[in-house]
């Protein structure tokens, strides 16, 4: 992905402002028979913790799965509902309480 001031290398519109300058979550991962035991949770958390950035990116599935259910209860966005492949582009604006 090419990004730049006014590109967001394809995603376009609320996407542009979010991308330059921010924290990418490339991948996470918690073992399925250790989800639902607040692992996801508590990583994130940590990964997190004291970044310098405003903005921080992942991209996860679009459908109903583990991820997209906790990026969304831990105040995550979806910027890109779809970027098609199956997933879409989720943005945290970490200066919001």
């Amino acid at each position: 992905m090419v990004a730049g001031p006014g590109r967001g290398g394809g995603a376009g519109g609320a996407a542009d402002e979010w991308i330059g300058g921010h924290f990418e979550v490339v991948e996470l991962a918690v073992a399925v028979e250790a989800q639902r035991q607040g692992l996801g949770t508590a990583l994130m958390n940590a990964l997190m913790t004291d970044l310098p950035h405003r903005n921080a990116l992942l991209s996860t599935y679009v459908d109903d799965r583990p991820a997209p259910r906790l990026y969304q209860r831990m105040g995550w966005q979806v910027l890109v509902p779809d970027l098609g492949w199956g997933s879409a582009l989720y943005g945290l604006d970490r200066t919001m309480p």
